[in-house]
């Protein structure tokens, strides 16, 4: 090969102006001028025409039929010589050297390989940035702070933070793009809710967010459409080949199979139309090899479990990459973060460069979910809409004092009398076997159409099922809490709590299987003393909502018990504090006791 001006041997390239290499297949371009004998930048004469970029920052972006470097993505200006790829600098010309397992020369300092990491980080966070920017534009305010407050109070809108960005009373004030606008409309998305008017603004300007709103109320949304708008924009600038759409932007947790699938259903029906814009599921139950292969083929949203993504991350290295997650969503976060998930959450985020967007959602965030909430996130906002930890209002609950050996009897005949009956119906009971046995005896003793759903069934039993069930094919369904939290079930309209769960959390998101979205819904529950331990907050929610509490119930010397327990600790708690205030006050006088003593002395 001929060197250029007889200079020192450093990296061979051959020049875009040398070589036309789109017009002619690569084994037959000439190498007669090939760059084999060059250094950096700071070592060539002034002539701009013969000095080789050093690094990417130093390159342009390409036009529209340019090559693009394999590396960054910029314009591929020179072809490497060892491998025939299109590459923008030595910079990139070293690195993908190094990525293809071939030794670069030793002229290339390691000062300019950190150079060009570097620069790759700052050039991707850049674009970003831009982005991000251009969706800000893009965005339409059509009221003002004092009409934002009376809207806020209005639809009893909370928040906490630091400016907080206005409402957005239409989805035509985000500045979404024209197919997506059509994706709402086709979607049944007329309007945005409460906690959408709140949140989606909050999440287009890129802040960090904790939600808090009832069951049904349209959260999903509340992340989905932003995120979908950021990187619809982030990819639109770019060629279709481009190193920057290689990883995801966007990591989405959920802790059950059947959320982050009902979460990956709803982005793909948001995503219609709008090209390049793909998804990977990973979660347990299905094939891990398919999902292994999806991650392989450009991904820009990465929904799944936490333990299925750690054992992604721990035992096939490599697939799953997050250096460029700009966007986590933690959704039903006080389940994800408490019951043994934040350890796993942990291992995963630590994957995660620093500082992404943080949105939490779930329908019940008690105060120590909160004070985490602080400490993962920056400046955050908080947001809850109606009073936190309550049923939804559009649901109409009847509480029944049924003892455990009438428990059927009760349902049987609330099934066979068609003005309580409302198919499709929920029946939540405790454990697996007891939905297997009460399933099969529905269908025995009345006749129509059941079947149970519970995590001892293989995932795609568990997707047929539920298809069928949504589908009008099963009147009734019977599932333990596997079904309790996060899916939409918009053909739901009647629950029945058969076994009350352990928590008053988990009942209130059983019951918000019912009303989704505007729709009035009916919720029957059944309540004996081997529910002791919930008869105190059950009381305390049912006050809140005006739900009629059965006299069986007001009347137990347990909830007696459990009152006067509640009202001891309470006491308890006022007297330390008191103590300690004392105790504060008086160590206050006596330094300054002290402190005067030692001035006088």
């Amino acid at each position: 090969m001929s060197n250029l001006n007889n200079k020192p041997a450093a990296f061979a390239f051959v020049p875009r102006s040398l070589v036309a290499k789109q017009h002619t297949p690569k084994a037959q371009q000439a190498r007669s001028s090939n760059l084999s004998s060059i250094k950096p930048p700071h070592l060539h004469d002034n002539n701009d025409d013969d000095v080789v970029k050093a690094t990417s920052a130093q390159q342009r972006w390409p036009n529209a039929d340019e090559p693009v470097c394999v590396m960054c993505g910029k314009y591929g200006e020179y072809i490497c010589d060892e491998t025939d790829e299109d590459v923008c600098s030595l910079a990139c010309k070293a690195t993908h050297l190094k990525q293809v397992g071939l030794q670069a020369k030793p002229q290339f300092d390691e000062t300019i390989e950190k150079q060009i990491t570097e620069n790759k980080v700052l050039v991707f966070e850049e674009h970003f940035q831009n982005t991000l920017q251009n969706v800000r534009q893009r965005m339409r305010r059509h009221i003002n702070q004092q009409k934002c407050e009376f809207f806020r109070q209005k639809f009893e809108i909370k928040t906490k933070g630091v400016n907080v960005p206005l409402l957005s009373l239409g989805f035509e004030e985000c500045g979404f793009s024209q197919q997506l606008m059509e994706n709402l409309k086709t979607n049944d998305y007329l309007y945005p809710t409460s906690v959408q008017m709140q949140s989606i603004p909050i999440a287009l300007n890129y802040r960090d967010m904790l939600v808090s709103a009832t069951t049904s109320s349209g959260k999903t949304a509340c992340f989905l459409l932003p995120m979908v708008q950021i990187i619809q924009h982030f990819l639109a600038s770019l060629p279709t080949i481009h190193p920057f759409r290689r990883d995801p932007l966007a990591l989405i947790l959920a802790p059950t199979r059947e959320l982050c699938m009902q979460i990956e259903e709803q982005i793909k029906a948001l995503c219609q139309g709008i090209e390049n814009i793909k998804t990977c599921l990973l979660v347990g139950g299905n094939p891990l090899p398919q999902q292994l292969y999806r991650l392989r083929h450009q991904i820009h949203f990465v929904i799944g479990t936490p333990g299925r993504i750690n054992d992604v991350i721990d035992n096939h290295d490599g697939s799953l990459r997050l250096r460029h997650i700009k966007m986590v969503v933690l959704d039903e976060v006080d389940v994800m973060l408490q019951m043994g998930f934040l350890n796993q959450i942990e291992r995963i985020l630590s994957d995660v460069p620093p500082s992404p967007q943080y949105m939490m959602f779930s329908a019940t965030i008690p105060r120590s979910i909160e004070r985490l909430a602080e400490q993962k996130m920056k400046n955050p906002i908080f947001v809850s809409v109606g009073q936190s930890g309550i049923t939804n209002s559009l649901v109409h609950q009847v509480i029944l004092w049924v003892e455990d050996t009438s428990k059927r009897k009760k349902l049987f005949s609330v099934i066979r009398e068609p003005k309580h009956f409302h198919p499709p119906m929920l029946v939540f009971v405790e454990s697996r076997l007891g939905a297997d046995m009460l399933s099969e005896a529905i269908q025995e003793k009345i006749g129509i159409t059941c079947d149970s759903l519970h995590s001892d069934k293989t995932q795609t039993e568990r997707n047929v099922i539920l298809q069928n069930f949504l589908t009008g094919g099963y009147k009734v369904l019977v599932t333990t809490n596997v079904l309790g939290r996060g899916l939409d079930l918009p053909n739901v309209k009647q629950v029945i709590v058969f076994d009350m769960p352990k928590t008053i959390e988990d009942y209130i998101h059983q019951v918000g299987r019912a009303g989704r979205l505007h729709i009035q819904g009916v919720v029957m529950t059944f309540i004996n003393k081997s529910n002791k331990n919930l008869f105190r907050p059950l009381q305390e929610l049912c006050e809140k909502t005006g739900t009629k509490i059965p006299e069986e119930l007001l009347t137990s010397p347990l909830l007696q018990s459990a009152r006067e327990k509640e009202k001891k600790l309470k006491n308890e708690q006022a007297k330390e504090a008191k103590k300690r205030k004392w105790d504060e006050e008086d160590l206050n006088k006596k330094s300054l006791l002290d402190i005067l003593t030692r001035k006088v002395r």
